[in-house]
């Protein structure tokens, strides 16, 4: 595995769990209203 293939997987893993922290964060008003 090359650094740039790392780069890749570690922005990629990034990105992913903030888009997830984001679509949980948006459904807690409806969870909790």
């Amino acid at each position: 595995m090359n650094y740039k293939d790392c780069l890749g997987f570690l922005f990629a893993s990034g990105w992913e769990s903030r888009t997830h922290g984001l679509h949980i964060f948006a459904n807690l008003p409806a969870k909790y209203m």
